[in-house]
């Protein structure tokens, strides 16, 4: 609540001019007026400080007379406008409820407005009794039903002397109102049927529907509640993960800056952690602005904070979680250990010697103007710990931004075919990739089928024993061993027949033969951003019958193949290696004959 609203609503309670009905009112405005000079008269007995404070603040003003009528009993009707007003409940415009309380009355809204709200009511016979005084223990039940605290575990311990004098029906009220601070006790008695005072009304109404913005040093924490210069709080669910009794020793002395309403803090606008080697946890995603570490080696995980602040004289702190920036203000060594992730991270001071883990992730640092990246670590990060300098010289060269780049195919093919006579035939595979950073290549080929034939790679040679025709699938892969790949996905055929034309019988002597491949493999290259290939088919295969034409790619998700009369179509998809089978027919039993395309599909090179 701000202090506009909370002398609007305790003038509303406390002055004598502000509680009179409508038609009174124009006849006690000069009145009022004319006393706003005097001095207020003052009771002297002690137990009127809070009322004093309240008049030094500029809350309260005294009637015509200076008079605050601070003893005065506190009726129903006054603590319905106070708490329509503090709790801001919409006014209703529909009839009264009750039989003594006119729709046409002046506080009739109000009345109206905490019935509906299930904090005052009217008794048996329908009526409000509006100028009726309230009790102690009446007062805590409202209040502890206004503000939604009695749920609420934790507080001061509480010894109510005259506890069985207390209500059974406002017992459990009672026992909260005291244990949350928000009314006290005299010698351990609660005096629970004790009319309230207009003074002891204005102290404990301000106490509990005050707003505050404040920064105190954590006292205690204690179930729902957390103890702050002496003063009970409740503590809001967006906070519950981070001010727990879980954390209750990390968070011992610990600064926090936060806003209240209520008696609940819904808000902690900054937290500092000011002892050595504390270990925190943060708890729910941004419970906390920003998190300071003023103390050496410290450990806070968690998704609870927006941004993290390391102090100057740190020199070492470990941190698991994330966050939207991290402000480093350190003047020296300063090690950052733990698992994180930065969107941006700042350095201030140019004397910083920074060494960071190597799950630290930065993604985007800036340096201090006219400064760059190696004046600032021992060890370079990568680009995998760093990946850009917005602000300030990026000065680490491709080894150190540790970029590892995959082999690329080369314009050599694999091995696609053998027939089952050879036997054993021996490939090398030195020519089929290529490494950009140079790294030494690693060789693997899996069969799908291994009865078709075996396959034996060592170093760089491949060797194949075809042991039955046939075909099978297989995936021939080459390994940088930092993590950089690439692959041939393609097809293996074992023939069981020599692919020569033959020329020692007449052609009418043989039965029907399938076309036969002039090329069993045709390499090509069609880069993404070239569009359609075309390659010409009619000398593709040696048949004397006319041939139709298919097509079959192996990946669509690499390359698409149509064929058309005599014509292939290949257009590149992604990038990758793909293997197309053309199929030819002449229409007659057993005339089906296929060779490869290669297709090697790369992608534009980056600007």
């Amino acid at each position: 609540m701000t202090l506009k609203m909370t002398r609007f609503f305790m003038a509303a309670l406390l002055a004598g001019t502000a509680i009179v009905p409508a038609s009174m009112q124009a006849a006690s405005a000069s009145a009022a007026q004319a006393g706003s000079s005097a001095e207020p008269k003052q009771p002297a007995n002690s137990e009127t400080n809070a009322i004093r404070k309240a008049v030094e603040q500029g809350l309260l003003s005294g009637d015509a007379n200076g008079d605050l009528r601070a003893y005065a009993p506190l009726t129903r009707q006054e603590l319905a406008i106070a708490l329509a007003k503090a709790l801001k409940l919409p006014l209703p415009q529909s009839a009264s409820n009750f039989r003594d309380i006119p729709s046409a009355r002046w506080s009739s809204g109000y009345i109206q407005a905490v019935a509906k709200a299930g904090l005052l009511g009217g008794d048996s016979k329908g009526n409000f009794r509006p100028n009726a005084g309230v009790t102690r223990e009446e007062l805590a039940v409202v209040l502890v039903r206004a503000i939604k605290a009695d749920q609420t575990a934790g507080g001061r311990t509480v010894d109510i002397r005259d506890r069985a004098s207390v209500g059974v029906w406002a017992a459990k009220a009672v026992e909260t109102a005291v244990r949350l601070g928000f009314m006290e006790t005299t010698n351990g008695k609660f005096n629970p049927k004790a009319s309230v005072q207009r003074q002891e009304a204005a102290s404990v109404l301000v106490r509990v529907f005050e707003h505050t913005d404040k920064t105190a040093a954590i006292q205690e924490i204690s179930g729902d509640t957390i103890t702050l210069d002496g003063v009970v709080y409740r503590i809001g669910d967006s906070l519950k993960g981070l001010l727990n009794t879980q954390n209750r020793q990390a968070l011992q002395g610990v600064v926090l800056h936060y806003r209240s309403e209520n008696r609940k803090i819904e808000q902690a606008a900054s937290l500092e952690i000011v002892n050595n080697g504390t270990v925190l946890e943060l708890g729910a995603a941004n419970s906390v602005g920003t998190l300071r570490i003023s103390g050496n080696s410290v450990t806070v995980g968690g998704q609870g904070a927006e941004r993290i602040e390391v102090g100057a004289d740190i020199s070492d702190v470990t941190l698991n979680l994330s966050a939207d920036r991290l402000q480093i203000e350190s003047k020296g060594k300063l090690s950052i250990n733990g698992k994180s992730k930065f969107r941006t991270a700042v350095i201030q001071d140019t004397a910083l010697r920074l060494t960071t883990g190597q799950d630290i992730r930065i993604e985007t640092l800036e340096l201090p103007i006219g400064t760059k990246i190696s004046q600032f670590f021992d060890l370079l990060p990568t680009q995998h710990q760093v990946f850009g300098v917005d602000i300030g010289l990026d000065d680490r060269t491709i080894d150190v931004l540790g970029i590892n780049r995959h082999p690329q195919p080369a314009s050599g093919t694999p091995p696609l075919t053998m027939r089952l006579a050879e036997g054993v035939k021996t490939f090398s595979l030195a020519g089929l990739f290529v490494d950009p950073d140079q790294d030494p290549l690693t060789y693997k080929i899996e069969p799908a089928d291994p009865s078709v034939a075996k396959f034996d790679i060592e170093g760089t040679s491949l060797k194949i024993t075809a042991l039955k025709a046939g075909t099978t699938q297989v995936v021939l892969s080459a390994e940088d061993g930092k993590g950089g790949h690439s692959a041939w996905n393609y097809s293996f055929y074992v023939s069981d027949f020599d692919l020569r034309i033959p020329h020692s019988r007449e052609v009418s002597d043989i039965p029907n033969s399938p076309p036969i491949a002039a090329n069993w493999l045709v390499s090509v290259a069609a880069p993404l951003d070239e569009g359609v290939q075309t390659l010409d088919l009619s000398n593709a295969f040696y048949d004397q019958d006319a041939l139709t034409y298919s097509a079959v790619s192996e990946n669509p998700g690499i390359a698409v193949a149509e064929a058309k009369g005599e014509r292939l179509t290949i257009t590149p998809t992604g990038a990758g290696h793909v293997l197309i089978k053309v199929i030819a027919n002449d229409g007659k039993a057993g005339g089906i004959g296929y060779f490869y395309v290669g297709v090697t599909v790369n992608a534009p090179f980056p600007s």
